[in-house]
């Protein structure tokens, strides 16, 4: 997709770059070879999309490092980047690479950079065209992560007086790695009484510092369920059934960075209130609770004699 994506941006809570939802995924997407020539056919069978069970759905796996997901998307303007990723224990490279487009200054002159996440990298390192930033430590393995990436933080943090404005490119290289989803999101934190961002030659330092500071003041005592609940769309949320999902938050320093436990074994399952006619006979002390599939694979259910779910 070489057209810009910035008319789509404007009003939108959350745009989707990549779904597991319909029959050709990676339509918009490209699938090249490490090297950057085009994907010759002994790797093609490598990228494939394959149905999940924990996920009761389907999800995009590379099965070898050497071939590359690239995805063109100028004009990308939220300041948030969200990965839905699988990552195994064994994966020797995960790398990210992001094209950003920055504004410096008081004229607001932009500078093209690049970052690169990766767990090959061990060192933070900053040059005035790319960053590396190391995510080994950050990454949980062999479970579902949700990889929330502060494009807006790390800019900020990494170059001095400068604030995120586009996104231009995405490229994502691993080994045996599976993606769900990738999205981004728009500025969801609480803005300031009087922001200094509508009042006209403010320096770009202090709409960064501002911005920063909200940032710092949200995700300071976070949790993931407020993540799961308030931030991301609902319709691309984890399965419940899904055995402890994590969140990952990448910010500008390792200090800044979190990962989030979503849900324990015990709470795979939610209950709510509901009126089930059927009542778990094996459940122990009845409470009003939803139908779990918990309670349906260990119990039998029975017809009640009374409205409402005593299981």
């Amino acid at each position: 997709m070489s057209s810009s994506l910035a008319p789509l941006f404007k009003g939108l809570p959350h745009v989707a770059l990549l779904s597991n939802q319909g029959s050709s995924p990676l339509a918009q997407w490209s699938v090249v070879a490490s090297t950057g020539r085009p994907l010759s056919d002994q790797l093609s069978h490598h990228v494939k999309r394959v149905y999940e069970r924990d996920l009761k759905g389907y999800c995009i796996h590379v099965a070898s490092q050497s071939i590359k997901l690239e995805y063109s998307c100028k004009g990308a303007s939220h300041p948030y980047l969200a990965l839905q990723i699988w990552v195994p224990h064994d994966c020797k490279k995960l790398t990210i690479e992001l094209g950003v487009v920055d504004a410096m200054g008081l004229n607001k002159a932009s500078s093209k950079r690049r970052l690169f996440l990766s767990t090959v990298t061990k060192e933070p390192k900053t040059t005035p065209l790319h960053a590396l930033i190391p995510i080994d430590s950050l990454i949980p393995r062999d479970t579902w992560t949700t990889l929330l990436i502060d494009l807006n933080d790390i800019i900020s943090s990494l170059y001095r007086n400068c604030t995120f404005r586009t996104l231009d490119f995405i490229s994502i290289q691993g080994d045996n790695i599976k993606l769900r989803t990738v999205l981004m999101l728009k500025d969801f934190l609480a803005p300031s009484p009087t922001p200094s961002s509508t009042v006209p030659g403010t320096p770009t330092s202090e709409i960064a510092a501002e911005a920063t500071t909200r940032a710092d003041l949200f995700f300071q005592h976070v949790t993931a369920a407020e993540l799961e609940t308030n931030v991301f769309p609902k319709q691309f949320a984890f399965p419940y059934t899904l055995a402890s999902p994590a969140w990952t938050l990448v910010r500008g320093t390792p200090a800044k960075c979190l990962q989030l436990a979503t849900r324990h074994e015990k709470d795979r399952f939610r209950h709510v209130d509901c009126r089930s006619p059927y009542r778990c006979s094996t459940a122990g002390r009845p409470s009003r609770r939803a139908l779990c599939t918990r309670h349906l694979r260990g119990s039998t259910w029975r017809r009640a004699a009374v409205g409402g779910c005593r299981g």
